[in-house]
């Protein structure tokens, strides 16, 4: 009798471990901005060579190309990056490793006017991410940052 207890024991410990143990999903999300548009007001960067690299590191590191999501130039619009974003947080659980790579412009902005508008910094500026639909300058009879991606986006 003692041995089958023992025996059973250590199968239930095994079974607990076994789906304890499950490794945890790897996935990632790319943004890579090179080219602006020309009135955008934003110099071209070299931020496409960076997706090889980028992508190379996280297969070195156990992720799988077809959980690496890229958007690059063009397609990297706000909406296009916080639609990523969700998808990637839809397809993440707890204890899953999520990495978000950027290589693009980036700025402050000045903050939101009102704290219900998001208004949340002592210095008065949000850092942003510049998406390619982003201009570089605020314009009061055009542009007014809605484009740009806060912190507070983030």
């Amino acid at each position: 009798m003692k041995r089958v207890l023992i025996f059973y024991l250590l199968i239930a410990s095994i079974s607990a471990f076994s789906q304890t143990n499950i490794s945890p999903k790897k996935l990632a999300l790319i943004v890579a901005i090179g080219q602006y548009p020309e009135n955008s007001g934003w110099p071209a960067i070299a931020s496409i060579n960076d997706i090889k690299y980028i992508k190379g590191a996280l297969i070195n590191k156990g992720f799988k190309e077809k959980d690496i999501d890229t958007l690059k130039n063009n397609k990297a619009t706000k909406a296009a990056i916080l639609k990523a974003m969700d998808n990637l947080a839809k397809k993440a659980s707890t204890n899953d490793i999520v990495v978000i790579h950027f290589s693009c412009h980036g700025q402050q902005i000045q903050d939101q006017a009102t704290i219900a508008e998001g208004k949340d910094e002592s210095d008065g500026y949000d850092e942003a991410i510049i998406p390619v639909d982003a201009e570089a300058m605020y314009n009061p009879s055009g542009y007014d940052g809605s484009k740009h991606l806060r912190d507070d986006d983030l």
